[in-house]
């Protein structure tokens, strides 16, 4: 009893700590063994004692580990057939308060085989128990994720359906003209103003007329943004990037952009008709986009709020390119960032945790964005959800989504890849678009290099999938976070998902 209760007391506090191991197992079993035999010896070889060894069999079928089930099993029903048949034959004697000095060896025997039989039963119901344990927690672990899945993907649609309910009709500007363009119905609103049809005055050309919103309008640093985003995406000279046609003059009685009209739908209409991607679908639309943010990257732009809504499927005679959109809140890299320092920028369901903390970031972080796009088109939902930003933003910065291959059907290499492009520090990411778009191909033909699935298995160790988000930790994790970066940080429509 000693021996069985001392080797409880030291299980008890860890196992209640979640660190039970193999050999703690193993090390309460062999005391079991060993006091159960004592209490046999006590009380009897042929007493009712052996049958309390019964709960202690179904104990250790139970566990987890099939090899240290059966050898707890095995030790019990050994021991017990050793003494047992070694005083059936008068090799030791029986001193127990029962003795079974009057019983017959044949009868002895007898009962020494349906003792082993109960045993046998007893533990054959463990492990079949330990399978329905199992399962049901499998089940419920699928559930669990398919709720989350469910909620997150609502998430994402409640935000674009408030968002698409903005746009289709007249805005506050339609039927007016600003500099060569008059202008149609509202058809989107980005991160710092609305976008119109237009259709220039002169040549009949139709486009896209963006003009910041009345109140980033009386805002000279929004201005001083909206500005930059003309010239950066002028800049750019890639079919991959929306091209800019006209520039509102300083005497403009509003700053705007006339851009080329894009037709087609962008991707977060697309995963709304049909959830993910095909594998080789989502490679044609990360082999576009990747041109042009390393044509961005390589001009030292980085655009800081890559999401769904920003990449556009155009179609134009029969042909089909991927155009990134919205360079609101998009910096120059050698540029000063003192409009936005501080600030968290960006979406927060696709923003890198550098932005999340309000930090400096360069074309990384635009790296990590795609991670998670790719992420979304592959799965079916967003790698970082929640229903408040604070939970989001918790989730970017110490979490882990769940891993891919077990969201949908892919080569287990593909949770490599986005581990990588997922990576909390900026230096453990790929450098640049195409390298991520170059593994991410290998990965799905099954031909990733090792180095990069040691690099990516050093990062799971330090931080694994489905890390983070849960209990009370993320709360006050939460709250140190928002600390860091305040509400008046949480930019309006960059906010949005």
């Amino acid at each position: 009893v000693v021996i069985c209760v001392a080797a409880a007391l030291r299980t008890l506090p860890r196992a209640r700590r979640g660190v039970l191991t193999s050999f703690d197992i193993g090390l309460l079993g062999g005391a079991c063994m060993i006091g159960g035999t004592m209490g046999i010896y006590t009380f009897g070889f042929f007493s009712p004692a052996p049958l309390v060894t019964i709960m202690g069999v179904f104990f250790f079928g139970l566990q987890r580990d099939r090899r240290v089930a059966i050898a707890m099993f095995a030790g019990t029903a050994a021991i017990h057939v050793g003494v047992m048949l070694a005083e059936t034959f008068e090799l030791i004697a029986d001193r127990g308060v029962l003795p079974a000095d009057d019983v017959s060896v044949r009868h002895k025997l007898v009962a020494v085989g349906l003792v082993q039989v109960v045993f046998l039963l007893t533990f054959l119901l463990a492990r079949a128990t330990n399978r329905a344990i199992v399962d049901s927690a499998r089940r419920l672990e699928e559930s669990t994720r398919a709720i989350a899945q469910r909620e997150a993907l609502l998430e994402e649609a409640r935000r674009e359906l408030e968002r698409v309910l903005e746009v289709g009709g007249p805005g506050r500007f339609t039927e007016q003209q600003l500099g060569g363009w008059r202008l149609g119905v509202l058809c989107g609103r980005g991160a710092m103003g609305d976008v119109y049809e237009a259709r220039h005055l002169e040549t009949g050309q139709r486009g896209a007329v963006k003009l910041l919103t009345r109140d980033s309008a009386r805002d000279p640093d929004s201005v001083r943004r909206f500005l930059r985003e003309a010239r950066i995406a002028g800049s750019i000279d890639v079919p991959n990037v929306v091209r800019v046609l006209e520039v509102g003059s300083d005497d403009a009685p509003v700053p705007f952009i006339a851009m080329e009209l894009l037709e087609g739908r962008d991707l977060a209409w697309i995963l709304r008709k049909q959830r993910r991607l095909p594998p080789e679908s989502l490679l044609t639309m990360l082999r576009e986009v990747g041109r042009g943010l390393d044509a961005a990257h390589a001009a030292g732009i980085v655009h800081r709020d890559l999401k769904p809504q920003n990449l556009f499927r155009a179609e134009r005679d029969g042909e089909v390119v991927w155009k990134i959109l919205d360079f609101g809140v998009s910096r120059l890299v050698d540029v000063d960032s003192s409009l936005t320092r501080g600030q968290a920028i960006g979406t927060p369901s696709y923003m890198s945790p550098e932005q999340a903390r309000g930090l400096d970031v360069d074309q990384l972080a635009d790296i990590f964005a795609l991670g998670t796009l790719a992420y979304r088109a592959l799965t079916g939902r967003p790698p970082f959800s929640g229903s408040e930003v604070p939970q989001i933003l918790y989730r970017v910065v110490y979490g882990m989504p769940p891993r891919p291959s077990e969201l949908v059907d892919v080569p287990g290499v593909v949770d490599d890849v986005l581990a990588i492009a997922l990576a909390k520090r900026p230096a453990d990411r790929f450098a640049t678009a195409s390298e991520l778009v170059h593994a991410l191909e290998l990965a799905l033909a099954g031909a990733l290099p090792d180095a990069l699935r040691d690099r990516a298995r050093r990062l799971t160790a330090a931080l694994p999938w489905g890390i983070g988000g849960r209990g009370g930790e993320p709360v006050a994790r939460a709250e140190d976070l928002l600390r860091e970066v305040s509400q008046d940080d949480l930019r309006g429509e960059t906010m949005q998902s």
